[in-house]
């Protein structure tokens, strides 16, 4: 902590002409941490078939099975909403260490 004394605080806080005034000046550190969690939440998802499908046949070599399979172009629509959510701690104030003793609180 540094004391100035070089300052008059005669109009800031009513001293007396021939009292003494002086100044303390002390840094601190301020701390509030934040907890910062994603969050993401699904809308309702929605399909529309796309085009017309093709089917394809296999038989076996037995000739006694085929194998029909359909294909179909869907396309899906999935509404997704990102954002975050924050939580703040409990803030704390601890001194600091400043060489100038001009408060300019550097490190």
């Amino acid at each position: 902590m540094c004391i100035d004394e070089s300052l008059s605080y005669q109009k800031l806080c009513g001293c007396h002409p021939d009292s003494c005034n002086k100044s303390a000046n002390q840094c601190v550190s301020v701390s509030l941490p934040i907890e910062v969690s994603p969050a993401a939440t699904l809308g309702e998802i929605t399909t529309s078939c796309q085009g017309t499908p093709t089917v394809t046949c296999q038989t076996d070599a037995s000739r006694n099975l085929c194998v029909l399979t359909v294909t179909q172009q869907v396309c899906l629509t999935i509404p997704v909403c990102y954002g975050v959510n924050t939580t703040a701690g409990a803030a704390e104030i601890a001194c600091a260490e400043d060489s100038g003793c001009s408060c300019g609180c550097r490190r």
